[in-house]
């Protein structure tokens, strides 16, 4: 097919709109006004090869270039002399819309173009399009309807609630928007934005904007506007939040709140960036039955009423900054622990059984009733008339409130007898517990001593020539039984801690005071624990404790009976008489009197000692979650 030439054998020219009215495919035409070669094709009038190419000088990170002319819709190729593959490109038409978009090096405009704005550059660097025109280019438009894109910051740190930042870049539209994206922390708007100019906005950090986020991306866009993704020019990081107030309470709290005691616990965090405003608020969870949390003060406070009980609350510390930091306290209603002494128990109580000094400890608060009872009297010596010796005090409180501490435990121990012919039973020694004491059990009076009954928890039996009994303290014992001087000498008995000991009378010395019976339940609790206890089991099978040592004679043909039910030593025959024993000696642990003896010479002129004394504690089961 031959080519058709125009009429005028020349290329018609002029402006858009005296274009041929009818052209055929293929014809050309001069477009003085676009500046290019047209030729007509099936898809209407296009820029002949190489009249739509042009390139741009990059001078920095924003590029912004007016065209003299308009540049024709379509797929352009952009090559770049840096290799640089990281820039945003924008085109826009004449009326300022956006005319395409591309952050690849295939860039196609959906309408004819005459400015572009290209983001992310490298100065120095030149993008070509067909390396045709190459144009001046400027670092400043007014143009603001293309990427925003971000050259500083100040500060980079924003600790507290209303701190502001400055942002210098360009590209800032009027209604640009500011977000910040964090670690677990979607996009949240600043809390205000205000646009000093195209160049600079002053904005204000979101309130809840908590430094476990950190470190956060501030990021600028023009709403309606592509946003720059060939480049990161838009968006600055790091930025932080501030430091998040430090706790200084344990997340473990099980040393503060027991059973049936009132206790409390103030909460502490501090704020590490030095004010000292720190407040608190409930977050979740909920706190051991009897508590209660007072977020105005910090406080948890209250009686707790279920033993054991172990609950998660979680509080939130927030500093002046509004920074904030969460913890879960795991909160413990606890039991007591209490160890030390030998564990006995009947199904209310737990008792601890002291039969030697020792240590009882307690790891919290506890309400515990206390038995004391003090080592006894020891018997005379034989010579004439004879006092048993008197029964160890015994000394009972109720409801006493042991706080976390060791206590310790003194268990007193048993007078000796007399210790050869008419001598004095020596005094059995306290037991203590805390501040509270049982008195040790006065010995038996000795005749070559010339001594009545001694002084005690319960009075020694009278004996020698002094015929006077000793006393007892009032509430832990009874004082001694008298004796007789004259013969047949028959001696007073100890004292015990139920009664008064007997009274010596013609042929028969007196018998030891009866223990008491006010505790049976207790020494059938522990019963049991005492089964090492030589005699234990016999001694307090009527549920008596601390009876006293009966007396002796010289002379008396029947000698005194030891308390059988309180443990009482009994005192011996006169000598020569029919079956003369030696005197017997107070119980181990059960605060008895010893007997006293009879006879001045031989293997029997010694009195016999008392029993050492014990100490029990006794607290309920459901104090300490049994």
């Amino acid at each position: 097919m031959a080519i058709r030439k125009s009429s005028s054998s020349g290329t018609p020219f002029g402006d858009t709109a005296g274009r041929p009215s009818s052209p055929s495919v293929g014809q050309t035409y001069y477009n003085g006004q676009l500046g290019y070669l047209e030729i007509y094709t099936v898809s209407g009038w296009i820029p002949a090869t190489g009249a739509n190419d042009f390139s741009l000088n990059i001078t920095g990170l924003n590029t912004t270039v007016t065209f003299s002319q308009t540049y024709s819709s379509g797929s352009y190729s952009i090559v770049s002399f840096l290799n640089d593959a990281s820039v945003d490109v924008y085109a826009y038409a004449t009326d300022g819309s956006l005319a395409g978009y591309s952050n690849t090096k295939a860039f196609t405009a959906t309408q004819r173009f005459n400015k572009m704005v290209i983001l992310g550059g490298s100065a120095g660097d030149v993008l070509q399009f067909s390396y045709k025109t190459t144009y001046a280019t400027s670092t400043s438009t007014t143009d603001v309807t293309a990427g925003p894109y971000i050259t500083s910051i100040t500060p980079s740190g924003v600790p507290n609630q209303n701190d502001t930042i400055t942002i210098t870049g360009g590209n800032f539209a009027s209604d640009v928007a500011v977000t910040f994206t964090g670690t677990a922390y979607s996009a949240t708007a600043a809390k205000s934005v205000v646009r000093s100019s195209s160049t600079s906005l002053l904005i204000t950090r979101p309130d809840s904007l908590p430094p476990s986020g950190s470190p956060y991306t501030i990021t600028v866009s023009n709403p309606g506007v592509t946003s720059p993704t060939g480049s990161s020019v838009h968006q600055y990081s790091p930025i932080t939040a501030g430091a998040v107030p430090i706790w200084q309470t344990s997340s473990t709290i099980n040393s503060t709140f027991y059973l049936n005691n009132s206790g409390s616990i103030t909460l502490s965090a501090t704020d590490a960036d030095g004010s000292s405003n720190v407040t608190y608020s409930y977050i979740s969870g909920t706190l051991p039955t009897g508590l209660s949390f007072n977020a105005a003060t910090g406080v948890i406070s209250g009686t707790g009423t279920v033993g054991g009980q172990s609950t998660t609350y979680t509080v939130r510390a927030t500093d002046s900054g509004g920074n904030t930091a969460d913890r879960a306290f795991t909160v413990t209603n606890s039991y007591a622990v209490v160890t030390g002494g030998t564990l006995s128990s009947d199904s209310t109580y737990y008792y601890r059984t002291f039969i030697a000094t020792s240590n009882l400890s307690i790891t919290a608060p506890v309400n515990a009733d206390v038995l004391v009872i003090a080592g006894g009297g020891g018997g005379a010596g034989g010579n004439g008339s004879s006092g048993g010796g008197g029964a160890g005090g015994v000394f009972y409180a109720t409801s006493q409130a042991l706080t976390a501490t060791s206590y310790p435990v003194v268990v007193g121990a048993a007078g000796a007898g007399g210790n050869g012919q008419g001598k004095t039973g020596s005094n059995g020694t306290n037991s203590t517990f805390n501040s509270l004491s049982a008195i040790g059990g006065g010995g038996g009076g000795g005749w070559n001593d010339n001594n009545g009954g001694q002084n005690g928890g319960s009075g020694g039996g009278a004996g020698g020539v002094a015929n006077t009994a000793g006393s007892g303290v009032s509430g832990q014992g009874y004082a001694g039984g008298l004796g007789n001087s004259a013969n047949p000498y028959p001696g007073g008995g100890g004292g015990g801690s139920g009664a008064v000991g007997g009274t010596g009378s013609g042929n028969q010395s007196g018998n030891g005071g009866d223990g008491t019976i006010s505790y049976s339940s207790w020494i059938t609790a522990i019963s049991s624990s005492m089964s090492g206890v030589s005699g234990w089991s016999t001694a307090t099978s009527a549920g008596r404790i601390a009876g006293g040592g009966a007396g002796g004679s010289e002379i008396a043909t029947t000698g005194g009976q030891g308390s059988g039910g309180g443990a009482g030593g009994g005192g011996n025959r006169g000598a020569g008489q029919s079956g003369s024993y030696g005197p017997t000696a107070g119980i181990t642990n059960t605060g008895s009197g010893g007997g006293a003896a009879g006879m001045y010479t031989g293997t029997y002129i010694y009195g016999a000692s008392g029993g050492s004394g014990l100490c029990i504690i006794r607290y309920t089961k459901a104090s300490v979650g049994g």
